[in-house]
């Protein structure tokens, strides 16, 4: 049975937003392989070789060509999921990775680690911006709008150096939550009102005053301040490092083969744009020495329906 029935007997009193979740489903049923769990044109990160893997959220793999000034060499990856929700379960459920540490601003970690389980050396979840200026005026507007569950870049910054500087022979996943929304550039401050602050399972343009063009703009901006973070990062780390991404961002592309506009990242939804990320491994001279060993003591996370609520205030379907 279409699970969107309910949605769309809902969305009656919506023709456009009633079109809008039939046609999406549709276009998603387009890109999917029935027999394929995440997606069929994907690859593992454990399949590929680095030392340090730098996540930066929701970036597409056209933003960061064109934005990155870092000395390496880029390369397209396909991401074996569109929403971090699958490329977390797609990379870690029920796995045994004792030689990783996880450093995330993204509280997906945490919701597969109790859903599914997997075992990494140790697994540390950022959720607050102790980094802050509490003076910040962008600490202050998306905090009075409600807008929880979000991590700026200087603290996951600040701890994923420590979490380094702890752990000097394991392997480092450090997940930012940039340039995923809100948008907190210049742009995103002035326009506050107008951009989105919550998605939802593909955002919905009966929801947005904004224009394409706005919000692509504020976007871009996210896209660098992600990636003057990592500049602040790299000194620090040695070995070999990969700058990628768990997914990409519709921002008001038409799908296929309805033509509805776009919005987000909803899941199994296989499209290039959400799926075709970069890959970009920085220059470097000599690899870490890895050490395998049992992590110290079990890993914890915090309780299911605090991690729910976070995710919720970013737009997630739970």
């Amino acid at each position: 049975m279409y699970d969107g029935w309910r949605s769309v007997i809902n969305g009656l009193k919506d023709p456009q937003r009633a079109y809008h979740i039939v046609g999406k489903d549709i276009n998603r049923w387009w890109y999917r392989d029935s027999d394929a769990e995440y997606n069929p044109a994907g690859q593992s990160i454990h399949e590929k070789d680095w030392d340090n893997l730098i996540i930066i959220d929701s970036c597409r793999y056209d933003y960061f060509r064109q934005k990155n000034t870092f000395s390496g060499n880029l390369t397209p990856f396909q991401s074996l999921g569109s929403s971090s929700s699958e490329f977390v379960r797609a990379n870690l459920s029920n796995q045994q990775h004792h030689d990783l540490v996880i450093t995330s601003a993204n509280g997906w970690y945490e919701k597969v680690f109790l859903q599914d389980g997997f075992s990494v050396h140790d697994l540390r979840i950022i959720k607050d911006n102790h980094e802050l200026n509490r003076d910040d005026e962008i600490y202050y507007k998306f905090a009075d709008a409600g807008r929880g569950g979000w991590v700026r870049p200087e603290s996951t910054t600040a701890e994923a150096k420590r979490m380094v500087k702890q752990y000097p022979h394991k392997r480092h996943i450090i997940h930012y939550h940039q340039p995923h929304i809100p948008f907190i550039g210049p742009t995103g401050i002035e326009h506050f009102d107008e951009l989105p602050l919550g998605w939802g399972d593909g955002g919905h343009q009966g929801t947005l005053s904004a224009s394409d063009e706005l919000i692509r703009k504020a976007y871009a901006e996210n896209v660098d301040i992600a990636l003057d973070a990592v500049s602040n990062l790299l000194p620090h780390l040695d070995g070999k490092t990969v700058i990628s991404a768990d997914h990409g961002d519709f921002l008001g592309e038409r799908g296929f083969p309805v033509p509805i506009k776009l919005y987000a990242h909803p899941s199994s939804y296989y499209s290039d744009t959400l799926t075709k990320v970069p890959w970009f491994v920085v220059d470097h001279d000599e690899r870490r020495d890895i050490v395998v060993e049992e992590p110290d003591g079990e890993l914890t996370v915090g309780d299911e329906h605090s991690i729910d609520q976070r995710l919720r205030s970013l737009g997630y379907k739970i």
